[in-house]
């Protein structure tokens, strides 16, 4: 269903009482013709990264605000319905990076994120990119593995955290991307690989699977990150699963 369908004219009533003989001439507007104003307005052409906040310094330097923000201040209706909108139709791009990074994608980010937006928006977020933060442990350019039990942890409460909050998740797909060059020849450095590592996937893909909203969870194997075999495992136990978890082709 598309969200140009769930703003009806039974939303017009969120206005204050007092405020009903003032209404401008948009809110006069058919739901249908409004989303398309929205939609002008809130939609992103490239997904929204959660990185950690900024200091209060660092925003008071922000000159130009938003045109998204602006039209939040316009009044409660306006404000309600572009809101609905603006989660309902862009995609989220959360991470396990470096712990508190302003242009990375975090874990610090996602828990900041998750006690500032209202549960009614979360519960409005259909589609999510999860950036797993691998290493390169070699100067081979395929030599990728996932770290340690730390990073899957991250994103064990991430996994979770998406089950429990965002109630209406449709789409989640995961993309890789490399903490620093490579480890400096550590190749003993210690690292989740082989079976470990599968097994820690599968914990995750099987948490995400909870949600009863889920159509597709997109994701590919790199380095030593076989999630091919993850899936593969699920679905000894889980064929139902199948139309569910989809493996990606690598980009050329």
């Amino acid at each position: 269903m598309s969200y140009t369908n769930q703003i009806t004219d039974s939303n017009m009533s969120a206005s204050e009482p007092g405020e009903v003989s003032r209404k401008s001439d948009f809110l006069s507007l058919p739901p249908e013709i409004r989303n398309e104003i929205y939609s002008l307005l809130v939609v992103s052409p490239k997904p929204i990264r959660i990185c950690s906040p900024r200091s209060k310094h660092q925003i008071k330097k922000t000159i130009n605000p938003s045109n998204f923000c602006q039209l939040l201040c316009v009044n409660k209706q306006i404000n309600a319905e572009s809101a609905m909108m603006f989660y309902a139709v862009n995609t989220f791009t959360i991470g396990n990076g470096p712990f508190g990074s302003k242009s990375i994608t975090n874990l610090h980010a996602f828990q900041a994120f998750i006690k500032r937006v209202p549960a009614n928006h979360l519960g409005g977020i259909r589609r999510v990119d999860i950036e797993l933060f691998t290493r390169r442990w070699t100067r081979s350019l395929n030599a990728f593995c996932f770290g340690t039990l730390t990073d899957a942890k991250d994103l064990h409460s991430i996994a979770r955290t998406l089950t429990k909050h965002f109630k209406s998740l449709e789409v989640v797909n995961f993309s890789y991307e490399v903490d620093g060059p490579f480890w400096y020849g550590h190749q003993n450095w210690p690292r989740l690989t082989g079976a470990p590592l599968t097994r820690e996937l599968t914990k995750i893909l099987r948490t995400l699977l909870k949600n009863g909203t889920l159509v597709s969870i997109g994701a590919y194997s790199v380095g030593d990150v076989d999630m091919k075999a993850a899936v593969d495992e699920i679905l000894k136990s889980t064929p139902a699963a199948e139309p569910i978890l989809k493996i990606l082709p690598l980009d050329p």
